[in-house]
């Protein structure tokens, strides 16, 4: 399935463990609830695709686009995302526990209680976020652009914030854990 051209399509609740789907197009394909764990997905253009609930637990997802797809509850737990691209896309309650976010954009996505646990955000763009209730404890934010972030209620414990640009970001009622 590599390189295949599936815009579009139809994948609701089907199964693509571990499957090399390396630049694989799936604009605007309907992946709720697919399973993707394990999966070669390099390169691969998700741009507008639904994958409410979808799991991508320790997919291989660098340097893809995810514009504006719809990630709401999805499992990204323990993912490579690195260099990919996720402006404005909708991960409401994903998890991305001990994912890998190295110069992955974020920007105007909404992030509302999702679980960033130890994941590694260096260098990421996180501006015009809305991260209101996600869970930020011991996630690497270093050197991460904040600008016009917003914060709300978050899990901060052991979260590392070196040489992030926190530019006009808003952090409000934050739990820092005892000091």
């Amino acid at each position: 399935w590599q390189g295949a051209q599936l815009s579009c399509v139809n994948l609701q609740g089907v199964d693509l463990t571990a499957l090399d789907l390396i630049k694989t197009i799936f604009h605007r394909a309907n992946l709720r609830r697919t399973n993707l764990t394990h999966a070669l997905l390099t390169g691969s253009n998700f741009l507008e695709a639904r994958m409410e609930g979808a799991n991508l637990s320790c997919a291989w997802i660098d340097h893809a686009q995810l514009a504006k797809a719809q990630l709401q509850r999805a499992n990204l737990s323990k993912a490579l995302m690195t260099g990919s691209n996720l402006s404005y896309a909708r991960l409401e309650y994903a998890n991305l526990a001990q994912a890998i976010l190295t110069n992955t954009n974020f920007e105007g996505a909404q992030l509302i209680g999702t679980n960033f646990s130890d994941a590694l955000l260096d260098s990421a763009n996180l501006s015009r976020t809305n991260l209101a209730w996600a869970n930020l404890n011991y996630a690497d934010l270093s050197n991460t652009c904040l600008s016009k972030a917003k914060f709300h209620r978050n899990n901060i414990v052991g979260t590392d914030f070196k040489d992030a640009n926190p530019s006009q970001a808003q952090l409000q009622n934050a739990n820092k854990g005892r000091t």
